[in-house]
C-alpha cells in the first residue's frame, strides 16, 4: 500500500467567492494582493527582528565551557564555591536499576513503540466553477499510514559523586553517547476491541464505521500489534565531566549546568556544534520571513501580469529571485552591523572628525 493510503476525501464546505468572469478573477486578484502588502511589511519587520535576535541573544556556552579549567574531582575541596568543570569516575549514591537488564546504571533512557495504522484528517482548499461562479471547496481526507506511536518513555539519572562531590543531575543538560543494552523487536496479541473504531481497519462484526464514504483499501482487524522496546544507558563506571556551580560539596544547578561522558573537546564541539545549528536556523527563517515579505509587497505587480499570457511564471520566477537576492542582503549586513557596531561607530567617528579638519582646512 503507498505511505499516504488516502480511504476518505470529501467536501466540507463551499464558499462562492465571485463571478468566473476574466475581469472579476482579476479584480479579486488586485484586492487580495493588496491586503496581503500589510501582512508582508509585519513578515519583513520579523524577519529582521529575528536576525538580529539571532547575534544577540547567548549562544556561547561553548565558551563558557572551554574557558573553564579542567580539574580531577578529587583535588577540587568540598568548601570551595563557585563555577568548575571537574571530570573523574562516578561512585553512585543512589544506584538506579536499569530495566530490562536489571543492570546498575548511572542513566538509563527506556523506551517502548507500537506500530499501528493511525488516520489522520487533511484539510487542502480548491477552486472549482459552477454556473458561471467561482466556487472555494475545502476537502476534508482522511489518510491512513503506519506510524511508530511511543507508548512509554523513561529516562532517570543517578545521584553521584566525582571525589567528594556530590552530584544530583536532574535539572543538568545532559550530552550523552548512550550504549544500547538492549533492543527488542516483539508481537503482543491485539486487545479485544482495540481496532473497532479505527476507520483504517474493517472489522467484519460492525461493518464499516460511520462514516459512509470510504473509499479506499481498508486493512482487516489485525490480531497482534508489532512492538519495540529500547533500553540506552551510561554504565556507573565511565569517567563524567561536571559542569556547574559548586557550592557546599553539592553541584545541582549552574548556569550552564551540564553533564557528560564525552572528553572535554568533545563535549565543547557537540554544544558549539547545537549552537551554531540554532544560529543558522534562526538566520534561514529571518532570510525566508524577508524573502516572503518583499515577495508579497510586489503582488499587485504579480496580479498584472497574470493577465497577459505567458508571463505570469516568468515575472514570478524573477520576484522570487529579486526578492531573495534582496533578503540575503539584508541578512549579511545586519548580522554585520550586530557583530562589529563599535568598528562602525569608529568609522563614524573617524567619518566626522576627517569632515571637519577639512571643513577648516578650507577656511584656512
Amino acid at each position: 500500500m503507498p505511505d499516504d493510503n488516502i480511504i476518505s476525501s470529501k467536501v466540507v464546505s463551499e464558499k462562492v467567492i465571485g463571478s468566473a468572469n476574466p475581469i472579476a478573477r482579476f479584480g479579486r486578484n488586485m484586492k487580495s494582493s493588496f491586503s496581503g502588502i500589510i501582512t508582508g511589511i509585519l513578515l519583513i519587520i520579523g524577519g529582521i527582528i529575528l536576525c538580529i535576535v539571532a547575534d544577540s541573544i547567548n549562544l556561547k556556552t561553548h565558551k563558557t565551557i572551554s574557558a573553564l579549567e579542567l580539574k580531577s574531582a578529587d583535588s577540587i575541596s568540598a568548601d570551595q564555591t563557585g563555577m568548575v568543570k571537574i571530570n573523574g569516575r562516578p561512585t553512585l549514591t543512589i544506584p538506579l536499576v536499569t530495566p530490562k537488564t536489571q543492570a546498575p546504571s548511572l542513566y538509563y533512557d527506556y523506551t517502548v513503540e507500537e506500530l499501528k495504522r493511525i488516520p489522520e484528517k487533511k484539510e487542502r482548499t480548491q477552486t472549482v466553477t459552477r454556473d458561471g461562479q467561482d466556487i472555494e471547496q475545502t476537502i476534508e481526507e482522511t489518510v491512513c499510514n503506519d506510524q511508530w506511536q511511543n507508548i512509554t518513555s523513561d529516562n532517570k539519572i543517578a545521584e553521584f559523586k566525582l571525589g567528594p562531590i556530590i552530584i544530583k543531575g536532574e535539572n543538568a543538560k545532559t550530552v550523552f553517547d548512550l550504549s544500547t543494552v538492549y533492543n527488542k523487536d516483539t508481537d503482543r496479541p491485539a486487545l479485544p476491541g482495540e481496532f473497532d473504531y479505527n476507520i483504517c481497519y474493517f472489522n467484519p462484526k460492525i461493518g464499516k464505521p460511520a462514516n459512509s464514504d470510504i473509499q479506499g483499501e481498508l486493512l482487516p482487524i489485525p490480531t497482534t500489534v508489532k512492538m519495540r522496546e529500547i533500553v540506552r544507558v551510561i554504565p556507573p563506571d565511565y569517567n563524567m565531566i561536571v559542569v556547574g556551580e559548586l557550592n557546599g560539596g553539592l553541584i545541582s544547578s549552574g548556569n550552564p549546568f551540564i553533564i557528560s561522558n564525552q572528553t572535554n573537546d568533545a563535549l565543547i564541539a557537540t554544544v558549539k556544534g547545537q549552537e551554531r545549528m540554532t544560529y543558522w536556523i534562526m538566520k534561514l527563517i529571518s532570510f525566508l520571513l524577508l524573502m516572503i515579505g518583499f515577495t508579497m509587497l510586489v503582488g499587485p505587480l504579480l496580479a498584472l501580469t497574470s493577465v497577459i499570457p505567458g508571463i505570469a511564471q516568468l515575472a514570478s520566477l524573477g520576484v522570487y529571485l529579486v526578492s531573495g537576492i534582496l533578503a540575503l542582503v539584508i541578512v549579511v549586513l545586519l548580522t554585520v552591523l550586530v557583530k562589529f557596531w563599535y568598528l562602525i561607530i569608529i568609522l563614524l567617528i573617524a567619518l566626522i572628525v576627517w569632515l571637519i579638519v577639512k571643513a577648516k582646512n578650507k577656511k584656512a
